[in-house]
Parts: structure tokens; C-alpha cells; sequence
């Protein structure tokens, strides 16, 4: 089910269609329940009424809230607390997944997510943030809130696509993200190992460097690329052993930075290992 407060039945419809969901199509084949309303024209009591009705009678088992600011601004602060503690309620002890939304009053920065008071109910909370980073305004996502498990502390670049969310790496080498203005203070472990690449193989190391992060960069991969390169002649022989020694180095020392971090990593698979900063030489370099 789909509670929009933000937004009327047939915006949300048309938005939808432009991420390739045809949310009638699903009404129709009894896969989505739409209630679309805007917070002011019913009372919270009325309005967790049709909910409860909706979720008994449909036998709901997964609900999008969107969004509590809506109704945070439509009713007292009191009265929007309670309806949010019984909804929250009433949805758990019917075992209903629920997404809820809240948007934040700065567009860039630090800013209030919602009333404290509301932060103990939920069981998982993701924020997403604007920051002005390089001379633009980039997407940031972290994880604030898992119940019950361990999570990533990271925070992370994402984008929006027309095939939804994609989630990129960690801003390790950024500081004053929280703020809403980075800088940048040191490299990634990727930027580290790129670097390594144009050492070896000059201008043609970007696009290099992508292909070998469509495979993953896990050290196999990494060693098997270099391998390949060198077979092809575009890496001399006597570099590649070298070019392998510095990044087995850059990968050691990300994975003690992560044990100082009390982050666990496989040294076997060290894909996405696009965390963590290394202010330290990294080995012997290629001699000209």
C-alpha cells in the first residue's frame, strides 16, 4: 500500500510512470492499494482509521509512508506524535514492512531529520543529503540506524537513475560532509590504486581503470588485469612485478585502517574497499 500525503493520486501516478512502474496496472492485478490524500483534509484519527481498514481488508504486508512531514505540518506537534506512535504500532504487531519518509528543513547541511522523540520507533533509519562538493551539488547517503545489527558508518555518494537508486563509494577522503561543504583531505583506496595506473600506463589508465572495476577489484582481478596488459605489451615486463608489489601495498594498508576501525575486510575480497584514507608512501615506483 501506498500512503501519499504529498502528493494527488494522479501526480503520483504520472511520476511513476517516468521510472517504467505502472502503478493502475498494478491496482488492477490486486498488487497495489494507492491512498492518496493530503494530510489537512482529514483528521489523524480518521485518517489511521482508513489505514487500519485498508490493511485488514487488503491484507497488507508492506507499506510506503510518505510523508510524515506532511502530516508534521498540518497538526500540533502533540497530536502528530501520538498518531505516529499508534500507527507505527498498529503496523508492527501486524507485521507490516513499513518505509517512512521525512524530509529535513535545510536543503544543504546539517539539519533536524525529525522530532527526536519519533527516532526510538523506527527500527532503521537511511539518510539522504545534498553537499556541495567539487563546485557542485553532489548526493550523500548513510545508514544512521540498524536494530538489532551491525552497519556500515560510511558515508556514501548515491544517484537516482531510471533504474532506481545506485549507491557509490564512501566519501573516506572528505571531511565537513555533515556540514554540507567537503573537503577533500586525502585519496580513496580507489583513487590510490587509478593513481598506480597512470603511473604504469599513462593517459589510457581511465579507461583502463573502469573496465577493471566492472569486474571488481578484488586482488585476483587486480593481478589477472595487470597480467593481461603486460601479455598485450602495453606494461613491460619488468614493471609488472612493481606495479603489483605497490598495490598489494595500498590494499594492506586499507586493510589495517580498517582494523583500526574495527571494520572487518577479506583480504580475499576487498571489492568496493573504496573506504579509508592513506597518507603514507605506498611502495617502490616505477623508474624511468
Amino acid at each position: 500500500m501506498y500512503v501519499g500525503f504529498d502528493e494527488s493520486r494522479n501526480q503520483l501516478i504520472r511520476n511513476a510512470e517516468s521510472f517504467g512502474w505502472n502503478f493502475e496496472e498494478y491496482e488492477k492485478k490486486g498488487l497495489l492499494v494507492i491512498r492518496s490524500i493530503y494530510a489537512s483534509e482529514k483528521l489523524p484519527d480518521e485518517h489511521l482509521a482508513d489505514i487500519t481498514q485498508i490493511v485488514e481488508s487488503k491484507k497488507i504486508k508492506r507499506c510506503v509512508f510518505d510523508s510524515l512531514s506532511a502530516v508534521s505540518n498540518s497538526f500540533p506537534e502533540d497530536i502528530f506524535t501520538s498518531f505516529t506512535r499508534r500507527l507505527i504500532g498498529y503496523l508492527k504487531t501486524k507485521n507490516v514492512t513499513t518505509l517512512l519518509t521525512a524530509t529535513t528543513g535545510a536543503l544543504v547541511g546539517a539539519a533536524e531529520l525529525i522530532e527526536t522523540r519519533l527516532l526510538t520507533m523506527a527500527d532503521n533509519i537511511i539518510t539522504l543529503r545534498h553537499v556541495e562538493m567539487e563546485s557542485k551539488l553532489g548526493l550523500v547517503l548513510n545508514i544512521i540506524k540498524v536494530r538489532g545489527s551491525a552497519h556500515s558508518k560510511a558515508l556514501r555518494r548515491y544517484d537516482i537513475t531510471s533504474k532506481g537508486i545506485v549507491v557509490g563509494p564512501s566519501l573516506a577522503g572528505y571531511e565537513g560532509i555533515m556540514t554540507g561543504v567537503t573537503r577533500k583531505v586525502s585519496e580513496t583506496f580507489e583513487e590510490k590504486l587509478e593513481s598506480e595506473f597512470k603511473t604504469f600506463i599513462g593517459p589510457m589508465a581511465t579507461s583502463v581503470f573502469l573496465e577493471l572495476k566492472s569486474r571488481g577489484l578484488t586482488k585476483e582481478n587486480i593481478f589477472s588485469y595487470i597480467d593481461e596488459l603486460t601479455n598485450q605489451g602495453i606494461i613491460k615486463k619488468e614493471d609488472a612485478s612493481t606495479f603489483k608489489q605497490n598495490v598489494d601495498t595500498i590494499i594492506l594498508f586499507h586493510l589495517a585502517y580498517d582494523s583500526k576501525s574495527n571494520q572487518k575486510t577479506d583480504k580475499k575480497n576487498v571489492d568496493g574497499i573504496s573506504t579509508g584514507k592513506f597518507d603514507v608512501e605506498i611502495g617502490p615506483k616505477l623508474k624511468r
